[in-house]
Parts: structure tokens; C-alpha cells; sequence
């Protein structure tokens, strides 16, 4: 399967000076103006590639290669560390799970799904998947596309996220409502 950015190369070859010879901050209005380029064109196109989920993050690690500007070249690796590290630490699965786990008793009378306990612990990231795959279709939240999303997400988890949903799943099965659930 042909890289991403083999299909959009004259998109990036255009801007390729802009973004090597800019400052830091105007490089963010570019990356925003390559993206939309990049989606427009991948819309249009019979057989697209498929693009990565974070696409200013690719087309920022794209760009890297052809920096020269030994600061330029820290700042950008600065840049994608800490956005790396930022997704990686979050929030923990402990945390995740008190905040997301329901307080109605009802949601406990049937036994708990994978699906059931992956909407609730990943909700924010099943909505940023769905609107960015909503703009790549340039509709705005239309609802017969929401659920087909999340399900292309549950599909696409992480094996860390799928064994926080199993454990997070037996948890709530095995314990039950919250006690002041119960008590109402």
C-alpha cells in the first residue's frame, strides 16, 4: 500500500519552502491550510489512501526531514515528544474509570458489553474520531453517520484500550450499581 503522502505530493512539494523557511507560530496556519487541501483533494479522489487519524501531526513528522535549521529541527521534535506524551499520559485507566462508570441503576441490569463500557470510558475520543471523520465527508453531525464511526472505532482500538474496556467491563459486572445508585 502506497505512504499517504505519495497521493497529496504536489499539495506538499507547494508548501514544503513556506513551512521549512517559516517561524514556529506561522507554521501552525499552514499545516491548518495543507490539511484542508489534503482533505478537499482526498475527497475528490476514486481510490484514496487512507489518512492518518492526527493528519497536521503526519504532515508536521513529514516535514521534519526536510529541516535543516538545527533549532527548527528541536523545536518540531519538542513539538511532536510532547504530543506524544500527552496522549500517552492522560489520564489514567483508574481515573478514566471512576469518572466514566454511570451512576443510574438501570445500566446495570443487563450484563455489561464491551460496547457498552467503551462508549462510556472513551466517549471524547469516540467524538473527535467522529468529527474528523464527519469533516473528511464535509457533513456537520449528521446522526446517520455517528454510530457507524464509533463502531469503526471500538473496531480500531488500541490492545491497551481493549484490555481498559475488559477489565473495566468485569469490574462493573462484578460489582454492580454504586451504592447510592442501589439506595434510590
Amino acid at each position: 500500500m502506497d505512504k499517504w503522502y505519495e497521493s497529496f505530493e504536489g499539495i506538499l512539494a507547494i508548501h514544503q519552502d513556506k513551512f521549512v523557511t517559516a517561524s514556529a507560530p506561522t507554521r501552525q496556519s499552514i499545516l491548518k491550510t495543507i490539511r484542508d487541501q489534503i482533505v478537499t483533494k482526498h475527497k475528490s479522489l476514486e481510490d484514496p489512501a487512507a489518512l492518518p487519524k492526527p493528519l497536521r501531526k503526519a504532515i508536521r513528522r513529514y516535514y521534519l526531514q526536510f529541516l535543516t535549521d538545527e533549532d527548527d529541527i528541536q523545536a518540531e521534535g519538542e513539538f511532536l515528544e510532547d504530543e506524544q506524551d500527552n496522549e500517552a499520559l492522560g489520564v489514567s485507566p483508574e481515573e478514566r474509570e471512576m469518572a466514566a462508570r454511570p451512576k443510574d441503576a438501570a445500566f446495570y441490569k443487563k450484563e455489561i458489553t464491551d460496547w457498552d463500557v467503551a462508549q462510556k470510558l472513551f466517549k471524547q475520543e469516540i467524538d473527535d474520531y467522529d468529527k474528523e471523520e464527519q469533516s473528511k465527508l464535509g457533513g456537520k453531525h449528521l446522526i446517520k453517520f455517528c454510530t457507524g464511526h464509533a463502531r469503526d472505532w471500538f473496531n480500531n482500538m488500541t490492545p491497551a484500550q481493549r484490555e481498559e474496556v475488559e477489565d473495566t467491563k468485569e469490574k462493573w459486572n462484578r460489582e454492580g450499581a454504586p451504592a447510592e445508585a442501589q439506595a434510590m
